[in-house]
């Protein structure tokens, strides 16, 4: 892998065919929509940001998942590409192998998992990725992964959008980011800590 860059970071959601139970025989959850941000941890701001669609190949977009997500069978049908497309987009656009990616939770089984299935290569290497959900949960002790909405209501913040978006919570997930660092880069009234989680 390429030396990363610090001075980009990219944030990463993804909307994946669900339903309200098991999925249908011969079904299963696969990516179809993915959001991306790019910002500078310099300065802590957005630079770019995309939404893709991606075609469903193996699952239908259930009426469970188009209620969660608003996405509809025939949005994807007209305007999703395959994978593959999609993936060579990202890579062109962002170059994520040279960048850390945050993601709030463990996305990248769902992006490796739908890579090895359509045979192509995984653009987003282990080494860069970041479970911020996770590194929230180190830093405040929680035993347990917050929702997004959770994590920015415990900061003193509010959701912006309609949770379920790729786009809209790669958005709030960045906000989130945005937030732990500004934290950790004020300076600390206690010389012995670093920076507080508390507002």
């Amino acid at each position: 892998m390429a030396a990363l860059r610090y001075d980009r970071l990219l944030c990463i959601d993804l909307e994946l065919t669900c339903w309200e139970e098991h999925p249908p025989a011969g079904q299963r959850r696969e990516i179809i929509e993915i959001g991306i941000v790019e910002a500078d941890p310099r300065n802590l701001e957005i630079v770019r940001e995309d939404r893709y669609l991606v075609r469903p190949a193996s699952s239908e977009v259930s009426p469970f998942c188009t209620a969660l997500t608003g996405l509809t069978a025939g949005e994807l049908r007209r305007h999703g590409r395959p994978l593959l497309e999609v993936m060579r987009t990202v890579v062109a656009t962002y170059g994520p192998g040279r960048k850390a990616t945050l993601a709030w939770g463990d996305d990248w089984s769902a992006i490796e998992r739908d890579c090895e299935v359509a045979g192509i290569p995984n653009p987003f290497p282990g080494p860069a990725s970041i479970n911020l959900g996770q590194v929230y949960m180190l830093l405040t002790g929680a035993t347990q992964r917050p929702s997004v909405s959770r994590a920015l209501q415990e900061l003193g913040l509010e959701f912006d959008g309609r949770p379920h978006g790729a786009l809209v919570d790669a958005r709030n997930t960045i906000a989130i980011y945005r937030e732990l660092a500004t934290r950790f880069r004020a300076p600390a009234p206690n010389p012995t800590s670093a920076f507080s989680l508390v507002p």
